[in-house]
């Protein structure tokens, strides 16, 4: 009886080994799976932050007061002279 007692605890203790050992290993090969999609949500983030600093100096290029003025000069825009402002001395402006 010892010794089948024996044998079924040998065989239960290897049962434990085989399966922690499996779990062990698809865990590590999970966690190295989500190390690789992080690492590459990383240099992803990296890329579209460079991005987003390009626009934003292209922005920054389209809004300066040289770029406007030669655009208005390509658009034979002329600078407003002698601006008379309408004033009034009624509360109302227009009447249905």
């Amino acid at each position: 009886m010892n010794i089948f007692s024996m044998a079924f605890f040998n065989k239960t203790i290897g049962l434990f080994i085989i399966i922690f050992g499996a779990l062990y290993i698809f865990s590590v090969n999970n966690m190295s799976t989500q190390g690789y999609v992080l690492q590459d949500l990383k240099s992803k983030l990296n890329q579209l932050n460079i991005k987003n600093e390009e626009n934003e100096l292209h922005i920054m290029a389209l809004e300066s007061l040289q770029y406007i003025s030669a655009r208005a000069k390509e658009l034979k825009m002329v600078k407003a002279d002698n601006i008379e402002y309408f004033t009034s001395n009624y509360d109302v402006v227009a009447k249905k």
